[in-house]
């Protein structure tokens, strides 16, 4: 490697990662962990028969495959990923006789535009992987200096060369001291590796025409219900630019969220939406990561005023997004709001409608009626209270209770807005749930009118908006 030029690979894939500022497309930052463990497999085979025609490898289509993929599943145009490179071109004494990996993890970031021909864009791809061959060996340096960190591994795809029948066999020899020996492949021992990612994918095409794609996982982040639909997916997409059929697509024809000729800046997988230039965000999600992250998003007075970024009021939200989603909170399900005026109430109320909950704000001082009206009026799944109001055994306690709503303190602590449950009530036997992304179609906030009769309505004569009324 001495005899490379560091300074101008890391140049290279610095110019490569310009701008780049997210990279948790399939998950959210968890920044206690560095290092995770996949040790969750997944297998699935997809028909891989490429186009005579086609003048692209199949590494190139893997790549682009993922990359849409990951758009699609992100509801972003900028999307970042790592494929992994064999190393053999650097040139070290003996490098030409290593056994076994020998790998580099390759940044690779692209811009989508909906009206790139997908002949153009698989083209580009791979004039630009020929283009970085002599910076390979560098792509984690320049990765580590970007980010800071080890979190930006979300997914890592490794193209593999065609399978030898003999792939899972093992190989014996002797070495020149006449010692026995042996090999077995790597995906054997795979399971033993701490890895800093959380989605390995590993693709081989085999003699009968197919590709083989298997994955492994870490369960903390992905579920298997998850992966298995980034495999079809994955599958889907890799058969659809292997054939014919690739030549008369665009972008957009695959990737309909990506919008014409203007490149975003990165942005966010849960609850993203398309934030171009003219291109109006669809919901409060997208509004809030259009914004510059160290714009001040948010102050709240006291003794000591808190003042917030976008981009720490976006971490906060997604932080509670995740209680509520760990808790079994689905679309549609109702979040009654019981807090003051506080960054906790801004944070629940917006935590829930990315969840495609609907967030229901009500009055801390009701009585106990006017309470257990709302809950069950809406049928509300959970009942958000202030820090230390359960052992108080106040009215929202006890209208919660009796319509066997799930109990919560929700509260600052300092450094997160706490979800501190108390009883789960209804929720008790729900499921863990996905982090959602919120659609525009949505019902987002229900508020309580008294109409002619006096008494509260939600909907002949409350106020049921959807997300998109709220940015208008």
């Amino acid at each position: 490697m001495e005899s490379l030029d560091k300074e101008a690979a890391v140049q290279h894939w610095n110019k490569q990662l310009e701008g780049l500022q997210r990279f948790d497309f399939l998950f959210p930052e968890n920044r206690e962990r560095d290092m995770v463990t996949p040790r969750t497999g997944l297998r699935r085979t997809a028909k891989y028969t490429r186009s005579p025609k086609s003048t692209v490898s199949y590494d190139t289509i893997a790549n682009v495959a993922w990359m849409l993929v990951l758009a699609n599943q992100s509801k972003q145009d900028d999307i970042f990923f790592a494929t992994m490179r064999s190393c053999r071109q650097m040139s070290f004494p003996g490098v030409d006789a290593i056994v076994g990996f020998c790998m580099s993890m390759v940044p690779v970031r692209r811009r989508l535009e909906a009206d790139t021909h997908m002949t153009e864009l698989l083209k580009s791809f791979q004039d630009s992987t020929v283009a970085g061959i002599p910076y390979e060996p560098f792509g984690p340096i320049a990765l580590q200096r970007h980010f800071g960190h080890k979190r930006f591994l979300q997914s890592v795809i490794l193209p593999n060369p065609p399978k030898p029948e003999s792939f899972g066999a093992t190989t014996t020899a002797r070495d020149e001291s006449g010692q026995e020996v042996w090999m077995r492949s790597a995906e054997d021992k795979f399971t033993q590796i701490s890895t800093p990612w959380g989605l390995y994918i590993m693709l081989t095409p085999k003699s009968d025409g197919t590709l083989d794609l298997w994955a492994r996982f870490d369960k903390h982040f992905l579920s298997t219900d998850r992966v298995e639909t980034l495999l079809e997916q994955y599958a889907a997409m890799i058969e659809t630019l292997a054939s014919e059929e690739a030549k008369d697509l665009k972008v957009g024809d695959v990737c309909p969220h990506v919008v014409k000729s203007k490149p975003t800046t990165n942005g966010h997988l849960t609850n993203g939406d398309s934030h171009n230039g003219d291109t109006q965000a669809e919901t409060l999600g997208g509004l809030l990561r259009s914004s510059p992250d160290k714009e001040t998003a948010v102050i709240i007075p006291g003794d000591k005023e808190l003042t917030l970024s976008y981009a720490q009021l976006h971490e906060l939200i997604e932080q509670l997004q995740e209680g509520f989603a760990a808790l079994g909170l689905k679309a549609g399900s109702a979040v009654s709001i019981a807090l003051p005026n506080s960054l906790e109430l801004i944070v629940a109320f917006l935590a829930a409608t990315w969840q495609r909950g609907i967030a229901a704000p009500l009055n801390p001082t009701y009585k106990q009626d006017e309470f257990e009206f709302y809950i069950d009026d809406l049928g509300s799944n959970i009942v958000l209270i202030p820090r230390q109001a359960y052992e108080k055994e106040g009215p929202a306690v006890k209208a919660a209770r009796a319509y066997e709503a799930c109990i919560a303190e929700c509260y600052w602590d300092g450094k997160k807005v706490v979800l501190d449950v108390k009883e789960k009530g209804r929720l008790a036997d729900a499921e863990q749930q996905e982090m959602l992304t919120a659609e525009k179609e949505d019902v987002a906030l229900v508020l309580h009118t008294s109409g002619t009769t006096g008494r509260p309505k939600a909907v002949s004569s409350g106020a049921m908006l959807q997300r998109r009324h709220l940015l208008t």
